[in-house]
């Protein structure tokens, strides 16, 4: 990443903004201050105001009217066009009229439908319905949750109201206007709901009859006003669209001028382009400019943005390395190790044939149906609706991205430790998890695994700080990794029961890690004092975290076994232990699965993130944003 610096003549400013924005290589930043006792800042407020104020008009036409697709795209040649375009339409005052409308149509729906809920209760009582509101009285349609309604409860209200009970088994209460707070508070307390009739003529049948036949036209009505919208949408949308964009554009295009500083001559622009980038912006812009157009490197102590350059198929691991902290450009970025390592993790912590095809399936499905919207689906619409709203469609596509390698690395597993939802089918099994002998090769291997992740964010961190010229923290990170080694290998002699000896002569073997791990201790000391020896023990607790993938594993085996049996151990006590049986499978399948994916997801990134990033992350880095906007309806000027 390299800052530079645009010089150029102020009559070309407009055509090099435009070159930055369509090229999209360029993050602006403000102009450095040792200019400023040559040029001033650019005042282009006026132009903004009159652009952003048709960009805002054309928003709030698209905001009403029913979205259109957009058949092809168009090519401005300068804002005055834009802005003529914009101003020829002009819906403001059919739109208000329409709105206005819309908006009397449905208060008179809602009137009506409230009325009809007043009244249908009501329906064949042979009565007017104008006896139940006087200058003196008030009457209320009383209900409960639990049909339960006491007649008798009601009528021993002080003032003695008129409960008469309706056909469908509700009762209407009449009472006089001074005691209505006296029926609240008894309806509050016996919690009865109260449904106020207005006032209303004629019989309840007739009155129905005809707040229906109202409704039909309200509703008939509404539909006419709504088809006037999608007329107009026909006619305007497109249009409104691309000239939104454009507008759009210009007025960023506008805003990014007005940072530059300028004279009556020439005007100065800075920012961080790509260093693979700067020739070919460089081309670009004495193209347009006629060679009046000086691009120079600005020497700078600034730390540069952060662009991610990883390959396409790794990318979508990006988000948990965002989710963590951004990489600072001078770092190492661990996307790829992420990328690697977490799906290893993963499966094997799942270790399922069975689990992992119904992750992969699940995977596959929701990368498609998130990318496909319009295909079937077997989920219920509010259950997808809830997920997308909590997680949102981006995060959801990454985890089924992230799922699929995850899942058939699971598989694999599970062939290996010979499980499928907990049944040995295999005629063969490499491994099984759930013996001794099983148990303690793998804790090794965990074991090894940690040894080796912490021992490779060591060797990044002393990477690291020589690129960032702190040789003491490199050495620091090289006593770090000696003292790694020195402690696993003689906790591994431990282990063997290996006899250990201070003696180099006699027992190089014993010896040599003991006082790799004393050398290791002391570089820590001397470079990191009293921090590093408060830390010494998380470093052994780091490489025996790694433990943790045998735990899960373990877990979700035996889980599964217990399941299995218990159903296996009913088979033959007749249907009913059958069937309870089956259900604890089918339950206790569907828990352990839902372990499975969330529980190896949560600690394999986990074991990255802290026991592994620790060693040599820094982050706190700032995301590269080239100027420019992704043109859907119009066209680049070099394009036709």
């Amino acid at each position: 990443m390299e800052k530079i610096r645009i010089i150029s003549l102020i009559r070309y400013r407009d055509r090099v903004v435009t070159i930055l924005h369509d090229l999209r290589v360029m993050q602006l930043e403000p102009v450095s201050p040792d200019l400023l006792q040559y040029m001033k800042a650019s005042d282009l407020a006026s132009e903004i105001e009159v652009a952003n104020a048709e960009l805002q008009r054309l928003k709030s036409y698209m905001g009403i009217l029913p979205k259109q697709p957009v058949q092809s795209r168009k090519k401005f040649t300068s804002l005055k066009d834009a802005l003529e375009e914009a101003r020829s339409i002009d819906l403001t005052d059919r739109l208000r009229i329409l709105k206005e409308k819309e908006a009397d149509i449905s208060t008179d729906i809602k009137d009506i439908r409230n009325r009809m809920e007043t009244t249908q209760p009501l329906i064949g009582m042979d009565v007017d319905l104008s006896i139940f509101n006087t200058s003196f009285t008030k009457s209320y349609i009383v209900t409960s949750p639990m049909q339960n309604v006491d007649p008798d409860a009601l009528r021993r209200i002080p003032s003695s109201p008129s409960v008469v009970p309706t056909p469908n088994g509700q009762y209407v209460v009449t009472i006089p206007v001074l005691a209505e707070t006296d029926l609240a508070k008894v309806a509050n307390e016996l919690g009865y709901s109260l449904l106020h009739i207005p006032e209303l003529k004629g019989k309840p049948a007739d009155y129905y009859e005809d707040l229906v036949a109202n409704l039909k036209n309200m509703e008939k009505a509404l539909s006419m006003v709504n088809e006037d919208y999608q007329e107009l949408s026909r006619k305007y949308y497109g249009e409104i669209a691309t000239l939104e964009e454009q507008l759009r554009i210009e007025v960023s295009k506008l805003e990014a001028a007005q940072r530059a500083l300028s004279t009556s001559e020439a005007f100065a622009m800075e920012g961080w382009v790509k260093v693979r980038e700067v020739e070919k912006l460089t081309k670009a812009l004495e193209k347009r400019t006629a060679g009046s157009c000086l691009v120079s490197r600005v020497k700078t102590s600034e730390e540069p943005p952060t662009a991610f350059a990883n390959w396409k198929h790794i990318r979508v691991f990006e988000f948990f390395i965002r989710f963590y902290s951004l990489p600072v450009e001078s770092e190492f970025d661990p996307t790829l190790i992420f990328a690697i390592i977490f799906p290893f993790f993963f499966g094997l912590m799942v270790g399922d044939i069975g689990y992992g095809l119904v992750i992969l399936l699940f995977s596959i499905w929701m990368v498609r149906k998130i990318t496909h919207p319009g295909t079937f689906s077997i989920m219920p619409k509010k259950i997808s609706a809830f997920a997308v709203q909590i997680l949102g469609k981006g995060p959801l596509l990454v985890l089924g991205k992230v799922l699929i390698p995850s899942s058939i690395i699971a598989i694999i597993a599970g062939v290996i430790f010979n499980n499928f939802f907990g049944f040995k089918l295999l005629p063969f099994t490499i491994l099984d998890p759930i013996t001794s002998y099983g148990i303690a090769k793998l804790l090794l291997l965990s074991g090894y695994i940690g040894l080796a992740m912490v021992s490779f964010g060591f060797i990044l961190g002393v990477l690291n700080n020589i690129a960032h010229g702190e040789n003491h923290k490199a050495i620091s990170s090289v006593g770090w990794l000696i003292l790694a080694w020195g402690v696993a290998i003689t906790g591994l002699n431990f282990l063997h029961k290996v006899s250990i000896s201070l003696d180099p002569i006699t027992g190089p073997l014993t010896a040599l890690p003991v006082y790799l791990a004393i050398l290791g201790l002391i570089i820590v000391i001397v470079f990191e004092r009293g921090r590093g020896m408060i830390e010494v023990p998380s470093l052994i607790s780091h490489i025996l975290s790694y433990t943790r993938i045998v735990g899960i594993l373990l877990a979700s085996v035996i889980l599964a076994f217990v399941v299995d049996d218990i159903f296996l151990s009913n088979l033959h006590k007749g249907p009913v232990f059958i069937l309870l049986g089956g259900v604890v499978l089918v339950l206790g399948q569907i828990f352990n699965l839902a372990i499975a994916i969330f529980e190896p997801g949560i600690q394999g990134a986990r074991l990255l993130y802290v026991e592994f990033f620790s060693k040599f992350y820094r982050g706190n880095g700032r995301q590269f944003r080239p100027f420019g906007t992704e043109r859907k309806y119009t066209l680049q000027e070099e394009e036709k």
